[in-house]
């Protein structure tokens, strides 16, 4: 259950801001059309340089669901800030921060799939994978369209709440187990 919220999570934001990025340039950051695409470009820069990186460092990293709801979060909380912004370079300081965090999740997220399944059924693993990615990625600018529509500031504050909740809720869903078995560990008193 905490892998299906965080998996919507992620793919929800990073889906709601790339829809409305472009159009947010220019209406809501005062962006010329060649200062949206280079916005577009480092960002897409960024986000691919991120990956081996992160990857490495996932390497070492036992607890990949604690490292996707917290870089989700992050990014999350990047976009809370995002509407209040104007101009080019606060912005790109902004994604050249954030988005690392949300390659990183996306990474991590793989990674457990890969790792839930076994060996004979890893490719249908990767298959559920690339349909909830998809379909969060489909459902994020969908749900929050009439908000976009009527201020850009509520729409990306109310993604970001979501995206935020789903991955905090990610976090509360796997800890329960855990204290469940630290309980059953403590020897009762007498």
């Amino acid at each position: 259950m905490s892998l299906v919220a965080v998996v919507l999570a992620g793919p929800i934001l990073w889906g709601t801001y790339n829809a409305y990025i472009p159009v947010y340039g220019k209406r809501g950051l005062g962006l010329t059309g060649t200062e949206v695409g280079y916005l577009l470009a480092i960002q897409a820069v960024v986000n691919g340089a991120t990956r081996v990186p992160a990857g490495r460092l996932l390497d070492r990293i036992n607890r990949k669901g604690l490292v996707v709801a917290l870089t989700t979060a992050g990014f999350a909380a990047g976009l809370l800030v995002l509407p209040h912004l104007h101009g080019f370079w606060i912005p790109t300081l902004l994604l050249l921060v954030t988005v690392p965090l949300i390659a990183t999740a996306f990474i991590a997220i793989g990674i457990v799939f890969v790792q839930m399944a076994t060996a004979d059924s890893r490719g249908t693993a990767m298959g559920v994978y690339s349909t909830v990615l998809f379909l969060g990625l489909g459902a994020g600018p969908a749900m929050f369209a009439s908000l976009m529509d009527r201020s850009y500031v509520v729409g990306f504050t109310a993604c970001a709440r979501a995206g935020g909740l789903l991955a905090g809720l990610s976090l509360l869903i796997r800890s329960e187990p855990i204290r469940r078995r630290r309980a059953a560990v403590v020897p009762p008193t007498p």
